[in-house]
């Protein structure tokens, strides 16, 4: 996958930072929000998206990517 750009706003919505290369993780305080924006290369999964926080993946704090 081809990363774009990531930004990561804060809680009235304006943005807080911009990541414009390859990233391995996102850190995103309660409340604030992240857009991802990508070029897929290939149809697939992503499912190994989780909070690292211990406990957080338990309470629901995962996702997934279907392209």
């Amino acid at each position: 996958m081809f990363i774009r750009k990531v930004q990561i706003n804060q809680k009235d919505g304006a943005a807080m930072v911009e990541v414009k290369r390859s990233i391995r993780e996102i850190e995103v305080y309660p409340g604030s929000s992240a857009q991802w924006w990508f070029v897929p290369v290939k149809t697939g999964e992503i499912s190994d998206l989780i909070c690292t926080i211990k406990g957080h993946a338990k309470k629901g704090m995962r996702g997934k990517i279907l392209i």
